[in-house]
């Protein structure tokens, strides 16, 4: 698999692609599953810039410290821009902001103190990378309700890292205060911002942001 990634990526370069020039914004991206396991293939010029500033062997071990070992391979093509993963296939057992989901917790309090805490978590390992998609189709519930993110290529692009306080807190309640997730969206927006306005120090690992 790794040397048929390896074919499209170096067939790019035949071609006259410069994957170095930031006026390149080709993106490609593969996500087979084959025998058990996801494959992800994803190649840009935003993951080459990533690729020449960020520690990648950091991001990895983070991600698999906080999602149950997930990625069980991987091989970068730093020159040309490319990332493989090979990843354990993961089941959902709840989804985010899901009546299922919610109704594990004994009000809106806890289940929304329990999305700040996972998402704090989570952002703080990956620090300086960052992730923001947290949406019911990316992160894997289990049964004892620990999280597994399973979206995995924005936090390999060099416009994903170093995301300000402000900007973090104005994504997660874009995305905790759907009108699909069976909650009160104003009340959820008022919940997490006074979180932060309560626990600045939540914010400390990020730079901050204008308010």
């Amino acid at each position: 698999m790794i040397e048929y990634f390896e074919k499209n990526l170096k067939s790019l370069t035949e071609r006259g692609v410069d994957v170095t020039s930031p006026l390149n914004n080709f993106t490609i991206k593969y996500n087979m599953l084959i025998d058990g396991y996801y494959h992800k293939f994803f190649a840009g010029n935003l993951i080459y810039r990533f690729l020449q500033q960020e520690d990648m062997s950091k991001l990895i071990t983070s991600i698999n410290k906080m999602g149950n070992n997930l990625i069980v391979q991987y091989e970068t093509w730093p020159d040309l821009g490319g990332v493989y993963l090979k990843c354990k296939k993961v089941d959902f057992v709840y989804q985010l902001n899901t009546v299922e989901l919610i109704n594990k917790f004994d009000n809106t309090d806890a289940y929304l103190d329990h999305v700040i805490k996972n998402v704090l978590d989570f952002s703080r390992e990956i620090y300086p990378c960052y992730f923001n998609d947290w949406n019911s189709w990316n992160v894997a519930i289990q049964e004892d309700l620990s999280w597994i993110v399973i979206d995995l290529d924005d936090m390999f692009q060099w416009n994903r890292v170093r995301i300000t306080d402000q900007d973090f807190i104005n994504e997660l309640v874009y995305k905790t205060a759907r009108k699909d997730g069976g909650l009160d969206t104003k009340y959820v927006e008022d919940y997490i911002r006074q979180h932060f306005v309560d626990n600045p120090n939540d914010l400390n690992f990020l730079e901050r942001g204008k308010q």
